[in-house]
């Protein structure tokens, strides 16, 4: 199951996010008929069936892709907790897929709170991103991961630097600049 085309997401800015899941019949040529969507404000309420954001009802149809969130109105950095069942071609419902939950971004222009990052005593600011952290010894190699998209790292200024170990990785002027004013 996953919204948005990922499992468990934060940061989703869509305010109706698109669900998708995948059913593993034990009968060969099984197809879904009808489903239904509980979205809930709690993993507590999700457990008791009870869908206070969305309950789909049964829902006639085989669409298991970008079922289009219907429920009520979402707001900024909220939680959602959601399962799936489906009906085959029998008509019997399957049993309630585990629970999956995503969180949503800052919806508003108004929701955003942030001031630039950026060194001391520079003007204009020089953006400044910078945390250091151990890499167990013997480890042969490792990624780092950034959450977001990775050109907002190296595209926030004239120049850029990644060093790890004190040793240079990558480091040269941004081709991608822009002003930032």
């Amino acid at each position: 199951m996953s919204p948005e085309l990922g499992e468990n997401l934060l940061g989703i800015d869509w305010p109706q996010p698109r669900l998708s899941w995948v059913l593993q019949w034990e009968q060969r040529g099984e197809v879904q008929t009808a489903f239904q969507v509980l979205a809930a404000s709690s993993l507590e309420k999700l457990a008791k069936n009870q869908g206070d954001l969305w309950d789909s009802g049964q829902a006639k149809s085989s669409q298991t892709v970008d079922v289009l969130y219907a429920g009520q109105p979402l707001h900024s950095a909220q939680q959602v907790f959601w399962k799936v069942r489906a009906w085959d071609k029998a008509g019997q419902p399957t049993g309630w897929s585990a629970p999956a939950a995503w969180t949503m971004g800052l919806l508003k222009e108004t929701d955003w709170q942030a001031q630039w990052i950026g060194a001391s005593g520079t003007e204009p600011k020089t953006l400044l991103l910078r945390r250091e952290f151990a890499v167990k010894p013997g480890l042969p190699s490792f990624v780092l991961k950034w959450s977001g998209d990775m050109r907002t790292l190296s595209s926030g200024g004239r120049w850029y630097m990644y060093v790890v170990t004190g040793e240079t990785m990558s480091a040269g002027p941004n081709m991608n600049w822009s002003s930032m004013e």
